[in-house]
């Protein structure tokens, strides 16, 4: 289901739960990148990154919501993974 069909209370749990995911991944990134696996940490990376670009859609969604999408703090700031 997309971001645009869910309700704010949904919105609002699954950013609560990507954000939990999001800081769990970096200190994973933080842990492989400190024992030199480089491999884990690229991969690593990558979740870190697809959490962070659904974290942002959540929080434009939730803006939109509220009608505050003009004052969102999530411009594009990466390239969209696909």
């Amino acid at each position: 289901m997309g971001v645009e069909v869910k309700s704010l209370g949904m919105l609002v749990d699954e950013l609560s739960i990507t954000n939990l995911k999001c800081f769990i991944s970096i200190d994973k990134l933080n842990e492989y990148t400190e024992k030199g696996m480089k491999i884990e940490a690229g991969e690593q990376a990558m979740l870190v990154h697809k959490l962070n670009q659904r974290r942002n859609k959540l929080i434009q969604a939730i803006d939109e919501r509220m009608g505050d999408s003009e004052n969102s703090t999530t411009d594009k700031m990466y390239k969209d993974l696909k």
